[in-house]
């Protein structure tokens, strides 16, 4: 597992910019960190975009397309590993490891997500999710 070595190089971000507020995916590729929006809707985490509303990582260990997003301030985050070549990991805050996702799985504020090798830390508003 990589989840105590930073990353080298830099990555590229690209994000979703409809619907409200639901939280952050920051990440801390570089030692000042940076963050992403979660927007309520739907749409791909992918390593190029397919569609306007896709939120673009530009890394290699990222697929086209690599992964699912549902975000909502009621459902909370969902997120689904679209059979990507590096897959979809999640470390809950209770857990010391990431553990690979194959099903839709809900996200909780302070857990830690990884497409392919790229790490954000989940940052959630609360709301009755």
């Amino acid at each position: 597992s990589r989840q105590d070595q930073p990353r080298g190089d830099s990555v590229e971000f690209k994000q979703p910019g409809t619907g409200k507020l639901v939280g952050w995916l920051v990440s801390y590729v570089d030692t000042r960190g940076s963050a992403l929006e979660l927007r309520e809707g739907r749409f791909f985490i992918t390593g190029t975009a397919l569609k306007p509303h896709d939120m673009v990582i530009e890394d290699a260990t990222v697929s086209t397309p690599h992964a699912m997003v549902a975000a909502g301030l009621q459902d909370g985050l969902r997120v689904q590993d679209l059979m990507s070549d590096r897959g979809v990991w999640i470390k809950r805050r209770s857990q010391d490891g990431f553990q690979r996702i194959g099903d839709s799985v809900k996200l909780e504020h302070g857990d830690w997500i990884r497409f392919g090798e790229v790490e954000f830390l989940v940052c959630l508003l609360s709301g009755g999710a």
